[in-house]
């Protein structure tokens, strides 16, 4: 479990670790906070410059996992930093898994046991439930840290539009339905800048059925213009000059 070595203000700690025989208990501390999830529902909808201050913290708060996991390996590695990097890959980034303070905005990812170098599509499937952010190539067995940056992109668009793009009366039709890009899942006629379009599509791909190898990385989302347009001039252009984490 790579998160239980993690020390980070958004990355809710874990406080001890117990195993009994197969089974696995974890203890933390109590946090304030409200899922996310209800906290989307309960506002309704959001303005543009609250989702994108959320999802800038989403996006750096992976960023760091990614670059921590990079530091530790690559003490005892002969890999580039490129491919220690994509080693790694947060299995299961949904809305749910954060928690967020209805006053300031302040985000924190709450779920564990879901990051880890990876795994195979059995594994997988075993181990977790399909979340509707769950990148379509990677139910084909087609792990890349790409599927980190459809999820980022799916939650902005529920975080916009209140709204899940794919649904599915069991997890067999939901696979079916990612898979086959077979989702609700539209930017066409509604009330949010172009910009904020522009960067679900960058996001997912850009293109019908989307294309995995051309969604922005990470650290260029961070500098899209959604996110640096609808923040405060002061923190944009510590954004711009500070890069990556």
């Amino acid at each position: 479990m790579l998160l239980k070595y993690l020390k980070h203000p958004q990355i809710h700690p874990i406080s001890k670790i117990y195993r009994d025989g197969e089974k696995l208990y974890i203890m933390r501390h109590v946090v304030e906070g409200v899922n996310l999830k209800h906290f989307m529902k309960r506002e309704n909808r959001l303005s543009e410059s609250q989702v994108a201050d959320i999802i800038t913290q989403i996006i750096k708060i992976v960023k760091y996992i990614k670059i921590d996991y990079f530091v530790k390996k690559r003490k005892n590695s002969s890999l580039s930093t490129q491919d220690v990097i994509d080693q790694v890959i947060h299995r299961d980034i949904k809305i749910e898994n954060f928690i967020v303070d209805p006053e300031t905005l302040h985000v924190k990812l709450l779920d564990y046991g879901i990051s880890s170098t990876f795994l195979t599509l059995d594994d997988l499937k075993s181990h977790m439930n399909v979340p509707v952010s769950y990148a379509p190539e990677c139910l084909k067995d087609s792990f890349t840290s790409n599927c980190e940056t459809w999820s980022i992109g799916i939650i902005t668009y529920q975080l916009l539009t209140s709204r899940t793009p794919y649904t599915g009366k069991s997890k067999t039709e939901l696979f079916h339905n990612i898979i086959n890009y077979e989702s609700k899942l539209s930017t066409d006629h509604w009330p949010y800048s172009e910009r904020a379009k522009k960067f679900i599509q960058n996001m997912l791909g850009d293109q019908v059925p989307p294309v995995a190898a051309i969604r922005m990385s990470l650290s260029m989302a961070l500098k899209h213009e959604f996110l640096l347009s609808t923040m405060p001039v002061i923190e944009a252009h510590s954004q711009e000059e500070s890069g990556s984490l």
